[in-house]
């Protein structure tokens, strides 16, 4: 049986994971303007849309064996615009509603310093981006920019949680750890299946219900949810089974 990319021209191939990459781009884009304009919840889902944007244009290119230097830095441009800025962009929109006494700088740096971390992050990915094969070093921007939108949604939805926390406090705070984690040296799995079938089972059923939450714009308490739980998986696995040198 022939496979998939043997359906089409190269150029075709190689152009559709780039179109795929050029509209997470432009969402980005997009959720820097909403975020701009106060549109906060808006520019939250134009991030959460970029995350999975991400996943499939990866996958795309797997398929259709269409990766190229140039698919990789294009994809790292885009992931600094919807990941680096973008998030960045909401997070200090979000954050400037009520300081809490907090001055401008205390807010808008660690804003910054997001922003240029994930610069790094991926400049670095682009020349020693992994610890052996299937894994990452450090932790990924597209799972940063998803825990950020998520929570920016989750917390607009529940006042209550909104009223109740400091957020102008804490979320100075989780930018600037989650920047240090993507430039660390930690181990961070990529996705990959499982050798047991339940456990694939399960995944591609997670996977589906993100996008099913991420496109209908609902269950903004789920996507959270497993955002965080990548993240602290991930970082469990990279401590509990270090990759070979």
């Amino acid at each position: 049986m022939n496979r998939p990319e043997a359906w089409l021209r190269p150029g075709i191939r190689y152009a559709i994971p780039n179109l795929l990459t050029a509209a997470s781009l432009i969402l980005g884009l997009f959720a820097i303007g909403s975020a701009g304009a106060g549109q906060l919840e808006r520019a939250a889902w134009f991030i959460v849309w970029c995350v999975l944007l991400d996943i499939v244009d990866g996958v795309v290119a797997r398929v259709l064996n269409a990766a190229s230097e140039f698919g990789a830095n294009f994809d790292s441009l885009a992931d600094l615009v919807a990941f680096g800025l973008a998030p960045a962009a909401l997070a200090l929109h979000f954050l400037t509603r009520d300081t809490n006494g907090i001055p401008m700088w205390g807010v808008a740096l660690p804003c910054a310093l997001y922003t240029l971390l994930v610069a790094v992050r991926l400049a670095r990915f682009n020349s020693t981006a992994t610890l052996g094969r299937g894994w990452f070093q450090g932790v990924p921007s597209t799972a940063c920019g998803a825990l950020i939108a998520s929570g920016v949604i989750l917390l607009l939805r529940h006042e209550t949680l909104l009223r109740a926390v400091h957020w102008a406090v804490y979320m100075p705070l989780v930018l600037l750890v989650l920047g240090l984690a993507m430039v660390s040296t930690l181990a961070f799995p990529k996705p990959r299946p499982a050798s047991n079938r339940r456990l694939n089972i399960l995944y591609l059923t997670n996977v589906m219900a993100v996008y099913v939450c991420g496109v209908l714009r609902v269950w903004p308490e789920y996507l959270f949810s497993i955002a965080v739980l990548i993240l602290l998986g991930g970082l469990t696995a990279g401590f509990l089974r270090r990759p070979p040198p």
